[in-house]
């Protein structure tokens, strides 16, 4: 399951269809994901989503919506508020070191 993620997660994923992917209900296959984990998988997606993120902004210079729909968000928008809600500061600011 987390190699599944690791995997896809730049991809527009849904909860509900990645555990009938494994055969589980949605509701056991958050609570056995988040008991072996200690995150929900949209926790744990969202992590892999930001830190993938953030080592492009540090090691590239692609524009910070190219690098919002590379690591799966739909627009620069919900990107930037769950960056800043995660990590305490913008996407900008934390590519300039100023975070």
């Amino acid at each position: 399951m987390h190699q599944f993620l690791q995997l896809h997660y730049a991809e527009p994923l849904r909860i509900e269809a990645i555990a009938h992917l494994f055969g589980f209900h949605r509701s056991y296959f958050t609570q056995q994901f988040t008991q072996n984990t200690g995150q929900s998988p949209q926790q744990y997606l969202q992590q892999l989503r930001l830190d993938r993120a953030k080592e492009l902004l540090c090691s590239s210079s692609l524009p910070i919506g190219e690098i919002a729909l590379s690591v799966g968000y739909p627009d620069l928008y919900m990107f930037s508020r769950a960056f800043k809600l995660q990590v305490g500061c913008s996407p900008s600011a934390y590519r300039k070191g100023s975070c």
